[in-house]
């Protein structure tokens, strides 16, 4: 995602348009909005990651949040982070720069 793409996504236009595409397909949905102004890929991409957030971590997948491809691809679910003994009184440091998960 590039910066320009960035700046669409979080706007409301973008929001609104994510919103009303929720579970269609992200490819079919891009190409029935025949607006070549768009960033077309960024789109259907976060649309494709917020339907499989719903799966991997739902609570990220109700606010608006926007997806990165790798760091959610590498992102620990929601379940595995629960049974993880991080309440357990022992600490970590964790310098990835992941999503956040656990």
């Amino acid at each position: 995602m590039n910066v320009e793409d960035f700046y669409f996504l979080i706007g409301p236009q973008a929001q609104r348009l994510l919103a009303e595409a929720e579970g269609k397909d992200p490819v079919k949905w891009v190409m029935s909005l025949n607006d070549k102004g768009l960033p077309s890929a960024a789109l259907a991409s976060q649309l494709k990651y917020r339907e499989r957030a719903k799966e991997k971590a739902p609570t990220w997948a109700k606010p608006c949040c926007l997806f990165e491809q790798r760091a959610f691809e590498q992102a620990t679910s929601e379940q595995l982070a629960l049974a993880k003994p991080w309440g357990s009184g022992l600490r970590a440091l964790d310098l990835t720069c992941g999503m956040g998960v656990d």
